[in-house]
């Protein structure tokens, strides 16, 4: 997210934080972070084109943007690196009631280096969930070493830092990897006994 290889990138991994007790498990508020700022200045105060943007996380399909009464104002925030937004889930007819409290599970929220690193990431293709992180690091560090391995002028090319516009995001990636790789398996190995 700090290093993209490009600006124009609309559909980047969510921050995901629930509102309760994260000990219990369950919750039925939530609020994303890292939206890009162009999804802002596109989709402004639009609700319906916001949620159609959400509707891109698996995660996120069934829940309702929170917005602000009696306005009807959606709440952007700063956050980070980008924008963040409240949601919630609801049912019944109107008035909605909020929904019975939601968990990781039921939703397809991945939690990634730790229970308190919770992520929502975009559908690819016609996948029913979001790609979990530690899946596309994997993917993408296969990748690279490929690369390397095979094609070694152009992986020199790419790594050149006085030459080539993705040898930063590269560096990143690669030093990302190596604090999150050994974090996340951990945790999954640990929790999913």
């Amino acid at each position: 997210m700090d290093v993209p290889l490009t600006d124009d990138v609309m559909v980047p991994v969510l921050l995901f934080f629930q509102d309760g007790w994260p000990e219990i498990g369950t919750f039925a508020h939530a609020e994303v972070n890292w939206l890009p700022r162009r999804v802002h200045d596109l989709f402004g105060q639009d609700p319906v084109r916001v949620k159609e943007h959400l509707d891109r996380y698996p995660a996120l399909r069934d829940s309702v943007l929170h917005v602000s009464q009696p306005m009807g104002g959606l709440g952007w925030r700063n956050a980070g690196p980008g924008m963040g937004l409240s949601v919630e889930w609801r049912s019944g007819s109107p008035p909605l009631m909020l929904a019975d409290n939601k968990t990781f599970s039921d939703l397809g929220v991945a939690c990634y280096r730790s229970a308190d690193d919770s992520l929502v990431t975009p559908a690819i293709g016609s996948m029913a969930t979001g790609l979990h992180p530690f899946l596309a690091l994997w993917a993408v560090l296969l990748a690279l070493s490929s690369l390397a391995r095979y094609q070694p002028a152009t992986w020199s090319k790419m790594i050149d830092v006085d030459r080539s516009p993705e040898a930063n995001a590269i560096e990143h990636l690669l030093e990302e990897a190596t604090t999150s790789v050994p974090a996340t398996a951990l945790h999954l190995l640990t929790t999913f006994r």
